[in-house]
């Protein structure tokens, strides 16, 4: 892109990925001159950074995405778009396309691949993605455990292990449960399912969170937490939250709790 453009992106899927988009975001924050982002609205509060306009990509303020009734004027120069179906709309209007494929090609990464397709480079030193919105005492010096997925096959087997192990060095722990998932029975005390905010909140105050690969684990690591995430059935060369320690089903959890038990206790902890 151009440095100076006016600029809309066009993102929907699940909450990792986008969480995934915010290199993406920031790049684009960095080099347009009025930025749009367009997306479900849920999302509209982990924006991290300010832009000129917001669509939620669920109402009927998008349609004009698709080629249903009038488009805000003036129209971006470029729109970079990762949803099928709103490209030939948008190019037909006169804007400039550039279309990235929601799933990355094998052995490149989500971000390295929305950032490739843009044709932008990365904000250099930014971390964490999220800015800090205070976080939660309730956290301090624990270490989270989020067994939910949105899928069966996404769910590592080895949590009530982990957890004992953790509890057998004196580890304390606080398990938060996904929102639609089933109940799971670990040691601990548990949080309600939190909203987006208690998340990040949570995942600033915590120790180290320890989650499969979902788009809360993808949360935590945008906020800052120490995060460890379990990688079954998908790439994690794709998909891993970043930054992140992996480790696969067949991890050994007294070995892993072991490993977080390396991770220092923030400091106010």
């Amino acid at each position: 892109m151009r440095p100076g453009e006016r600029t809309l992106l066009v993102r929907a899927g699940a909450l990792g990925d986008f969480i995934l988009t915010l290199p993406l975001l920031c790049a684009l924050r960095a080099q347009a001159a009025h930025l749009t982002v367009a997306t479900r609205g849920r999302y509209r509060a982990l924006l991290p950074v300010p832009v000129d306009a917001f669509v939620d990509i669920d109402g009927a303020g998008a349609l004009w995405l698709f080629g249903a009734g009038p488009p805000p004027l003036p129209l971006p120069a470029l729109a970079v778009v990762a949803l099928p179906g709103a490209e030939d709309a948008l190019r037909a209007r006169g804007v400039a396309v550039a279309t990235v494929a929601p799933r990355p090609p094998a052995g490149v990464h989500a971000v390295d691949h929305l950032l490739g397709g843009a044709s932008v480079a990365p904000v250099a030193g930014r971390a964490p993605w999220l800015p800090r919105i205070g976080a939660n005492p309730l956290a301090a010096g624990h270490v989270v455990l989020a067994p939910g997925a949105g899928s069966a096959e996404k769910r590592w087997g080895g949590w009530a292990a982990l957890a004992a192990a953790l509890h057998a060095r004196g580890i304390p722990t606080l398990v938060v449960p996904g929102q639609d998932d089933p109940p799971v029975s670990l040691p601990g005390p548990a949080v309600p399912a939190p909203g987006l905010d208690g998340l990040r909140a949570l995942a600033e105050g915590c120790r180290a969170w320890v989650g499969n690969d979902t788009g809360t684990t993808h949360l935590a690591a945008a906020a800052g937490a120490q995060v460890f995430a379990a990688f079954g059935p998908t790439d994690p060369a794709r998909w891993a939250p970043r930054p992140s320690r992996i480790f696969g089903f067949g991890a050994d959890p007294a070995a892993l709790a072991e490993e977080i038990g390396r991770v220092r206790v923030p400091t106010g902890s």
